[in-house]
């Protein structure tokens, strides 16, 4: 049983480690299969500005519903409570795009074009993840001695 804070933390520790994943994904794919890559630095500052700004004013939004989700369970509930069925099914969604995004970037031979998405995705779940750390950092600590 999680309390509110560390379900926050979780919530936070997963999003960074997604992004984390995805931007790693999509570098590599970008430096290993992009057919101008002299142009690679181009293509970085736009995904980078891109994912900035849905992490900003999408993410952000998303992450705050989170939030509010959590801060509405009982002090301590299940790990899985952490997120709505909605945000499962929509992580489900997302799985099986990536998954497309793949079998797409290998027959079409665009993996530096599914690179450049993943990374712009990572940035963006980054930037996004804030909000989850701002809400961790200012909830109140629960006594170890309570359960």
């Amino acid at each position: 049983m999680l309390s509110h804070r560390q379900h926050l933390l979780m919530s936070a520790m997963i999003w960074v480690a997604v992004s984390m994943m995805l931007t790693a994904r999509g570098v590599v794919w970008v430096i290993s299969n992009d057919p101008v890559r002299h142009l690679a630095a181009v293509g970085f500052s736009l995904v980078v500005v891109a994912g900035v700004l849905k992490g900003r004013f999408v993410l952000s939004c998303a992450a705050a519903r989170i939030v509010r989700h959590i801060e509405n369970l009982d002090e301590h509930s299940s790990f899985w409570k952490m997120y709505t069925l909605p945000t499962y099914l929509f992580v489900i969604v997302m799985v099986g795009l990536g998954i497309l995004c793949r079998w797409a970037g290998s027959h079409w031979h665009i993996f530096w074009l599914i690179g450049y998405l993943y990374s712009a995705i990572g940035i963006s779940l980054l930037i996004g993840s804030r909000y989850l750390w701002q809400a961790w950092s200012s909830a109140p600590q629960t006594s170890p001695g309570k359960p």
